[in-house]
């Protein structure tokens, strides 16, 4: 069984680490979730986040489809729309 609970919050640390723009850090929680759960998809985004962050873009949309082929992208999910996009 799955322990949501530890899988929320691995990424959520990640997110937190990448905030801090610690990306490679944060990549490492990322995959931490990813190991207990391989179909989290909101770490899969976040991993794809911090990747892009990195220009690491072909890695980054590698997690992306990985990500799209298990919960693709609908109106009522669309906020992910800027995941690959360089900060300005």
């Amino acid at each position: 069984m799955i322990d949501s609970m530890s899988v929320d919050a691995l990424n959520g640390k990640g997110l937190v680490i990448n905030q801090l723009g610690k990306y490679e850090e944060a990549i490492t929680w990322f995959d931490k979730a990813l190991e207990i759960n391989p179909h989290f998809v909101d770490a899969m985004y976040n991993k794809a986040d911090a990747l892009g962050e990195l220009g690491k873009y072909e890695e980054a949309l590698v997690w992306t489809d990985k990500a799209l082929t298990l919960k693709p992208i609908t109106h009522n999910n669309s906020n992910s729309n800027d995941l690959l996009l360089p900060n300005d």
